[in-house]
């Protein structure tokens, strides 16, 4: 998942840091020099055709053969995007459609944001289990989600990958006390007097099952999944 809260905070630390800031324009103007200037560009090109043109020489003997195969990932991936209207044509939708803009992953397809996104990721959710969660953590939604009171379902509002989930009279309690400043001790303590009284190890599962599934995160957390 991408945790837009600390993007934003890394953003307003830049701001308010001067030399901070200064530091990191220094090294990306460098990094743009050894990287971008037509000699690196011309360099990094050559090596991209001398290692195609290794790899490929056998094909002037097989003409009909396809330069490119894609894999079953990248049909499934490209097949998806269509589903999904990636390709509409925003030219003669009106005003109001064009505003519209298509979730890419949804239900069992989420394996394809998961595939792509683990390059970038420091670990996987899966690798937090729900005794390794501290009491003194604190949960929040890593991007904004909305409440149906009526059939208890929660909906999680992220940009790339929005789902939703009913919610268990228990897990409804606990969701409704997470709110970025209340750590999992104080939600226990909380919730003492509700008619179904819940213990820190079952509030540690339910909030370990809505992190797996990308409802939350953790501050103070030291095995926090970053996609």
């Amino acid at each position: 998942r991408v945790d837009w809260r600390a993007g934003a905070n890394d953003v307003i630390e830049l701001l308010q840091d001067h030399r901070k800031r200064d530091k990191l324009s220094i090294r990306a103007a460098s990094w743009a020099y050894e990287e971008f200037t037509i000699p690196s560009i011309t360099e990094h090109l050559r090596q991209v055709v001398a290692n195609a043109w290794q790899s490929d020489r056998g094909l002037s003997h097989h003409p009909s053969r396809a330069v490119y195969e894609p894999s079953d990932f990248a049909r499934r991936y490209e097949a998806h995007k269509r589903g999904c209207g990636w390709y509409a044509d925003k030219a003669i939708e009106t005003p109001a459609a064009a505003q519209w803009y298509p979730h890419m992953f949804e239900g069992r397809d989420f394996a394809l944001y998961e595939t792509l996104m683990h390059p970038y990721a420091t670990r996987m959710a899966e690798d937090l289990r729900p005794g390794e969660i501290q009491t003194g953590s604190i949960p929040y939604y890593a991007s904004g989600v909305e409440f149906d009171s009526v059939r208890h379902i929660v909906r999680d509002l992220d940009p790339i990958w929005p789902h939703e989930r009913h919610l268990e009279a228990r897990e409804w309690d606990v969701c409704q006390r997470v709110d970025g400043a209340t750590s999992v001790t104080a939600i226990a303590f909380s919730l003492g007097s509700v008619s179904i009284p819940i213990e820190v190890p079952d509030i540690t599962t339910i909030l370990w099952r809505l992190f797996v599934e990308g409802f939350i995160l953790f501050y103070a957390l030291s095995h926090v999944a970053d996609s």
